[in-house]
């Protein structure tokens, strides 16, 4: 079942006024029961609905909808319940990406705290530059951001060359029926944070498009190595905070990588425990 229902219905529709909402609403059915969800419902929400025989329910977690008669949810694989998570794949498992985390510091010092080594940050861009003759390094400047990039080995002198510092997309996403392009969905992901996806324009049922996390890209300063913590001001959300990462592994003094920044509910100060594990290294206390 796919629900797409612009409001959930109210308690005292009947039978037909549900069907009314099949028609007006975009409701539907691969089974189960008739009932009808909030336009974005996703996973870990609990909304009114109303079913065909008028009572009301609750969709728990946009996965099952209660079988009050059996007392037991309408799970997917008995009863070809389609879900928000039916459309929505994650293509980068946690643990494959460079996560920034907030620091507890002062937001207006100049300077991180001990340990930290400041660094510059700039937003994930692409841009096109000429493959010089001689085979040098090509430089990049970005305001207070400068680093070094070798072109491809396949690459010609004098042919034009697109360098991407952005992160690799995170989500691969396929329109529901019900959506158009300047729509949002709303999803939970494996982590369970809440996300959102506008639908790009042009978009229609059945196609597909790829999200990309929001991201920065992290300079390294020469003096430092792989394993050591960088300290930078984050962008939009982060703009005015520290945030820091750890360089990873295969990361060389003078390079760069892109770092994924923290959700905005972390502004509240709840922190991983792999945040908290990394800054206790330092003596904070949060």
């Amino acid at each position: 079942m796919v629900w797409s229902g612009r409001e959930a219905p109210g308690p005292e529709l009947c039978a037909d006024c549900a069907e009314g909402q099949q028609e007006h609403c975009g409701l539907y059915m691969q089974g189960a029961i008739q009932c009808c969800a909030p336009f974005g419902s996703c996973a870990s929400e609990e909304v009114v609905v109303c079913t065909s025989s008028g009572e009301v329910e609750n969709v728990e977690g946009f996965m099952h909808v209660i079988d009050e008669e059996e007392d037991v949810p309408l799970l997917s694989c008995t009863r070809g319940l389609v879900t928000i998570a039916d459309y929505v794949t994650e293509l980068q498992p946690e643990e494959d990406g460079v996560d920034a985390f907030p620091l507890p510091h002062p937001a207006t010092s100049s300077m991180p705290p001990d340990g930290f080594t400041a660094t510059v940050a700039t937003q994930s861009v692409t841009f096109t530059a000429v493959v010089p003759a001689d085979g040098s390094p090509i430089l990049v400047e970005i305001q207070d951001f400068k680093l070094e990039v070798k072109a491809p080995p396949e690459s010609r002198p004098g042919e034009r060359v697109t360098f991407d510092l952005s992160a690799p997309p995170k989500y691969q996403v396929k329109v529901p029926p019900g959506f158009s392009s300047g729509g949002c969905i709303r999803y939970l992901d494996s982590q369970g944070r809440s996300v959102q996806f506008q639908i790009p324009a042009g978009k229609v049922p059945g196609d597909s498009f790829t999200v990309l996390p929001t991201c920065m890209v992290v300079l390294v300063p020469p003096s430092v190595q792989a394993g050591e913590f960088l300290a930078f001001k984050g962008q939009g959300n982060w703009k005015d905070s520290w945030l820091a990462v750890m360089v990873p592994p295969e990361i060389a003094p003078g390079g760069h990588f892109p770092v994924r920044l923290p959700p905005k509910e972390k502004r509240t100060g709840t922190l991983t425990n792999k945040d908290l594990n990394a800054i206790s290294i330092f003596g904070f206390k949060v």
